[in-house]
Parts: structure tokens; sequence; C-alpha cells
């Protein structure tokens, strides 16, 4: 059995292609959220240079990716505010924690609560553009109050342009000026289909 996961909207591959701002992004950042019995996977993916973290490494955590190309997902499964965040760049470096309320990290849901707990993610950066994909097992999601099944979500990301502007992408409205991710009665509901 398998299951494809969308945010806000039914299809397997969805795009974000403006800022939070209403700005066209050329060329477009796109994703896929998918999964089994076991894992959901995020795969993301952009038809441009990557600019990545000078210290990420692929299938490593890394603090502060968001300071770089980045994807966030953000999954929040229960009604008392609980959320995870988890955070991919271009060439597989990873993040992830776990939140009480927007910012305030749950006890025991820093990035040492998930590290060597099976999370696997790989990347590949070219010239033409990049490829990544988190495999994040759903046990883990559980422990942190997130079960797919009942879950709202956002995918983000951070991009840096050539001229070095970063950019701002959510799927779901986000407060700007600032942007802030950290909105989970934002987020859009997970839809859930299951495949054979």
């Amino acid at each position: 059995m398998r299951c494809i996961y969308s945010v806000g909207k039914v299809g397997e591959f969805q795009r974000l292609e403006r800022t939070v701002a209403g700005l066209r992004v050329q060329p477009e950042l796109f994703f896929r959220l998918y999964g089994d019995r076991d894992d959901m996977v995020l795969v993301a993916g952009r038809d441009a240079v990557a600019r990545e973290h000078p210290a990420a490494q692929a299938g490593h955590v890394c603090a502060g990716l968001w300071r770089y190309d980045c994807v966030e997902l953000f999954l929040s499964g229960e009604e008392d505010g609980r959320y995870v965040e988890m955070n991919l760049s271009p060439g597989g470096a990873w993040w992830a924690s776990a939140f009480l309320s927007p910012r305030v990290t749950a006890p025991g849901g820093s990035v040492e609560a998930f590290d060597n707990r099976g999370i696997r993610a790989l990347g590949e950066c070219t010239e033409n553009g990049w490829k990544a994909q988190l495999r994040v097992p759903l046990r883990l999601l559980t422990e942190h109050g997130v079960r797919l099944t009942n879950c709202r979500a956002a995918v983000c990301a951070t991009l840096i342009g050539n001229t070095g502007e970063r950019q701002f992408l959510a799927s779901s409205p986000v407060p700007s000026d600032p942007p802030n991710f950290h909105c989970p009665e934002l987020w859009e509901e997970l839809w859930v289909r299951t495949v054979q």
C-alpha cells in the first residue's frame, strides 16, 4: 500500500510559483509528498542552481538550513497546537524539531530527538538544478503528536536568487514582512489518497 499526500488540493506533484509577497518565481519549486506504511517522503526540487549551506552534508543534520535554499515541511496533527518542522537542503542535509506552540520547542522535541532515529535524506545538485528527498518514519511523527490522517500542513521554501536576495514561498497564506511560516492555524488540510 502506498499513500499520496497533498497540501490543500488533490494532486501528486505540486508547485510553489509565487513568493509570499505575490511575486512570480521562475523557475518554480516543485514538491511531492507520499508514503507507505512506515514512512512519509518529501521530494522537492527546482530547475535552477542551488545555493547550499556551506556546512550541509547529504544525510546529516545541519542547523541554519533556512538561511540558504531550503524546503520546510510543517505538520500539525493535534488540536493542542503541537507541530513538527522539517527542513531539507538541495544536497540532502536535514534538520527537524517539534513544537508545543509557534516557535516554542517541545520538551524532547529538539533536533537530537530526531537524529539517529531513521530519518534518511539525500539530494543531488547540478548546474541545471537540484532534487532532494527526505524520508521520515511515521512513528517519529506520531511520537510528537502528528497523525497524517487528521493533519494540517504547509510546504514552505527559502530560495536565494542569482542576486543573493532571499525569496520566501509557502503553500499556505503566511504573514509577511518578515514571513512567518510558524502559523498552524493558516496551514491547509493534508489530503491522503491510498493507491495500490
